[in-house]
Order: C-alpha cells, then structure tokens, then sequence
C-alpha cells in the first residue's frame, strides 16, 4: 500500500486498514490529498473504499470508490496544495462516473450522475458531492483552471449538469478520458502535459446545456486559437473574419464570457506560453523564444503580464517545474 506520505501516486484503500480506524483514515486522506474539503455522514467502520491519484502534466487524474458520505468545499480553504500539487481554488475539473450513483451540486445547479455521464466542478465555487446509494466509482480529471477556460469561458457556467452518454460529444469525450485514465502510468511527463493540454481543447465538444451560449462565442475562441502564434492577430480582425463590428463582438463575448476580446487573446497567449514552459521538452529554449511563438514581440512587457496573471515570473516557472520533474 502507498503511503500518504507519496507525492507522485498518493493513496488510500480502506481494506488495508483497520475498521475502528477506517472513518478517520478517509477523513484524514481527504484532507491531505483534496485541502478545503469537509467529510460528513461518513460511518464509523465503512466496508470498502479507496482513492488513487497522480500526477498528469501540470494537472492531476484520479480514481475514487467511495464509500456513502457527504462532501462539502467551502472554497475558502481551497488555497493549499494538495499531494498532486494542484490546489483545488486553482483548478476545474471533468468528472466522470464509472459505477453507482454521485449527487453533485454547485452555484444553485445540482445533477444526479450516473454511469457513463460526465459533469464539471469549478474550484473556485463551493460545492457538493453526496454518495447516497451504497457506494460510486467515479474518475475526475482536474487540470489549472485557466488551461480550460481561456479556450472555453463558458464551461464556467456549465458545472453540476449532465453530460450523457446520448450526446454526441460528451461520448466522445467519455472514451478518450477512458483511455487516459487506463494509460496514464505508462505515460511519461511531456506526454501527460501534451495529453491535458488536449483534453482542455477537446472539452469544447460538449453540447452546451446553456441556450445562452453564443455561437460566435465559440468561433472567436477557435479563430484566436488557431492564429495564437501570430503578432498581428487583434480584435479587429477577429471580428472582421465574422463580418461584425468589434463593437458587437465584443458586446457578445463579454456577456457570454465577461472578457473583451483582447482580454481573450492576452489569456490564450499567456496559457500557451504557460504550458510551453512547463513542458521539458522546451527546456532547451529561452522563454523569450517562447513568447515570440505565443505571438508576444516585446520579451520585458510579456514577463510582466505572465507575473501579473500567474504570480511568478516565467524563469520561475520553469525553475519550480524543473524541481517537480525531479521529485
């Protein structure tokens, strides 16, 4: 059995432990590995239960049999890492159920999961999770919260609803993280970084439950996406490829989004040359080249809007990740 003392693959299964104990061993665990999380209606000598996370790029996959309880964040906690790395208020995360049944609630919205079907949690919301019938079996991949919402601002407000396995996309997306969740210890680090960084990308496949959601929304955000690397790519020209005034585009994505779109385009950017960054397979690169492939031309003033967004400067960056990679 691993310890909770295990940084890259900390776990927990409840057969391993005494049953007087097992109540406090999962209380304890949640508390190490999910900070800010509150554990209730848990019985004393649950029969089975175990939880398994790891490392997946700059973001974090686990599996979680669950015993029937009653999960509270209150977000105010959330500021502290977890084993993986990644705290809670600093993520968003896809979860899907494999077996039983989890009631999932956040910001006034709450489904009820099943095998098969997927839903969002936002960690910088407070929210629920209730296991009432016997037990769930469920996986969730928790990636930084930008990485996800620079390319898809409206997820935001898609949490606690069901994606189903009627649904085109959710389907597709529902294999793809199968596969994920059965490969990823034979994946190595970079493969990981790349592997989330398409699963942020790919979680645009979902339908939308949201008739809100603006279609021009979306096709902004692809049209910044897919011209990210090149310096002249401003609002204007995003609107004019939609034959629109920046003025009404601009109208759109902030009552959609809350965002302009140069805000957007400074997110996306920043987010890419995030990501480059902590990929090893850059390391041989100066960060200045990095900002010029994310469409940066001034080195000085894009150190400054990383600090501003991120709270570290990009050398930092790469230095803590560099450190990580040898834990």
């Amino acid at each position: 059995m691993e310890t909770l003392s295990s940084v890259s693959r900390p776990s927990l299964d409840l057969r391993q432990v005494d049953g007087a104990q097992r109540r406090e061993s999962w209380i304890r665990a949640a508390d190490v590995f999910f900070p800010g999380l509150s554990v209730r209606e848990l019985s004393p000598k649950p029969p089975v239960g175990w939880m398994q996370g790891r490392r997946f790029g700059p973001g974090e996959i686990w599996t979680i049999f669950s015993p029937p309880l009653h999960i509270e964040y209150a977000a105010c906690g959330g500021d502290k890492a977890g084993h993986c790395g990644l705290p809670l208020k600093e993520s968003f995360s896809i979860m899907l159920q494999l077996e039983g049944c989890t009631v999932t609630s956040q910001h006034g919205r709450w489904c009820h999961l099943r095998p098969r079907e997927i839903c969002l949690v936002d960690g910088t919301l407070p929210f629920d999770l209730e296991v009432v019938d016997g037990y769930s079996h469920l996986m969730f991949l928790r990636m930084p919260r930008q990485l996800l919402l620079t390319r898809h601002p409206y997820l935001e407000r898609e949490t606690a609803v069901v994606f189903g396995p009627e649904e085109a996309g959710a389907a597709v997306l529902r294999n793809v993280l199968l596969d994920v969740m059965n490969n990823s210890a034979y994946l190595q680090r970079v493969q990981c970084t790349a592997a989330l960084v398409g699963l942020a990308q790919m979680a645009g496949i979902l339908k939308m439950q949201s008739a809100s959601t603006h279609w021009r929304v979306q096709a902004a955000l692809a049209y910044i996406d897919a011209h990210l690397s090149e310096p002249t790519l401003t609002a204007s020209r995003i609107a004019e490829a939609q034959h629109l005034s920046r003025r009404r585009l601009d109208d759109i994505l902030l009552k959609a989004t809350g965002s302009s779109l140069t805000r957007h385009i400074w997110l996306h950017r920043l987010t890419q040359a995030q990501t480059l960054l902590l990929d090893s397979r850059q390391a041989s690169r100066s960060t200045g080249d990095v900002a010029f492939d994310c469409g940066f031309i001034d080195t000085a003033h894009f150190a400054r809007a990383f600090k501003r967004q991120f709270g570290c400067t990009p050398k930092e960056l790469r230095n803590r990740a560099h450190i990580a990679g040898d834990n």
